[in-house]
């Protein structure tokens, strides 16, 4: 597969990953806070920590000098994730 198509398609799958994921929660915010499924502070601090993602991997794509250094950042913070998750469902 040529680089060319290989951006191609890491572009679209994280455009459609970044599309569902970022304004999926959106429109439901006006619903969830009618409902009483969550408050006011609990919707603040949902998109507090949206936009605490964004900077925290904005700051870190800063200090990846080449290429070569992107999949380890990137496996890193999927092993990460992958522990939270874990640690959470144990929790329950």
């Amino acid at each position: 597969m040529s680089p060319c198509v290989r951006l191609l398609a890491s572009f679209v799958a994280l455009m459609m990953a970044m599309g569902i994921g970022r304004f999926a929660l959106t429109p439901q915010m006006p619903h969830l806070l009618n409902e009483g499924q969550i408050d006011l502070t609990s919707a603040s601090l949902i998109a507090a920590a949206n936009y605490l993602g964004y900077f925290v991997g904005a700051v870190d794509s800063t200090f990846a000098r080449s290429h070569h250094h992107v999949p380890g950042r990137l496996y890193g913070r999927l092993q990460q994730n992958t522990c939270q998750w874990v640690r959470r469902r144990l929790r329950e």
